[in-house]
């Protein structure tokens, strides 16, 4: 049986059923019968022994996918013309949009923490030093868990980037207050979310933070899925040169299905 990794938050159905009613326009009454197919899988598994939890409790949407492929489930789905697969589909995507929010609070948080290190101009004055392959740092365990971002490493990198944003030095915005800089803002090639998929090398490497401009940093987090695409291939043959000299081995495959983009 897969590890299962349990949300903190008791309130996990509530939320998902808001969201359904605000971010995908469904009617509560097409809501309630979500919420029982769910449980009548979430039945179906329990009896079977496939599941010992219930699934409001999983936060990985790769384990929710694998319960599709159950054969009672597909029998029933199948029966019941999909009344069963779709809320799971809503589920896994409401998922997938909760990791998303959680990373880009981090990089928001990461870069106000980056633009007080760069108010101290000695880091500046130093030569810069690429960080060594190492191993991950620490997880911090809350509601969600993550790793910790070193804000040296991000402000390291705009450095370097020269405060241009990587997908264009055209793209300029303001001088920021703070750095008497172009304003840019880091972003992980690779999501720091996936540091548990490398378990001997720290992808929190200047290799892998990127300089982007606020609008290229937003597109690639919520843009159309063939802005993302392009974005993606472009930064993937900029780095990935890099990032295979730390150790760090991604195809673009991968990385866009970090993403969530389906090619």
């Amino acid at each position: 049986m897969k590890k299962i990794e349990n949300l903190k938050n008791a309130d996990i159905e509530a939320d998902f059923a808001k969201w359904l009613l605000l971010n995908r326009g469904i009617k509560e009454v097409t809501i309630k019968k979500y919420l029982g197919a769910i449980r009548t899988v979430e039945n179906i598994l329990n009896n079977n022994e496939h599941l010992t939890t219930k699934i409001f409790e999983i936060s990985d949407p790769e384990l929710i996918k694998s319960f599709k492929n159950n054969k009672e489930v597909q029998e029933i789905d199948k029966r019941g013309n999909r009344m069963y697969t779709v809320p799971l589909n809503h589920y896994i995507k409401f998922l997938y949009y909760l990791k998303e929010i959680n990373e880009e609070s981090l990089d928001d948080q990461l870069n106000r923490e980056v633009e007080d290190i760069l108010m101290n101009n000695e880091l500046r004055k130093t030569t810069l030093k690429m960080s060594k392959i190492s191993t991950p740092t620490e997880m911090f365990v809350t509601k969600t868990n993550y790793y910790k971002r070193n804000p040296i490493k991000a402000a390291n990198a705009l450095i370097l980037a020269n405060f241009n944003c990587e997908i264009s030095s055209e793209h300029k915005t303001f001088i920021s207050r703070k750095t008497g800089e172009n304003f840019v803002e880091a972003h992980h090639l690779i999501p720091m979310n996936q540091q548990k998929n490398y378990l001997e090398v720290n992808i929190d490497v200047e290799e892998n933070i990127i300089a982007l401009c606020p609008n290229c940093h937003r597109m690639i987090h919520g843009g159309k899925e063939f802005e993302v695409s392009t974005l993606l291939n472009d930064l993937w043959q900029m780095r990935n040169e890099g990032l295979i000299n730390k150790g760090i081995n991604i195809s673009l495959d991968k990385l866009k299905k970090m993403y969530f983009i389906a090619e």
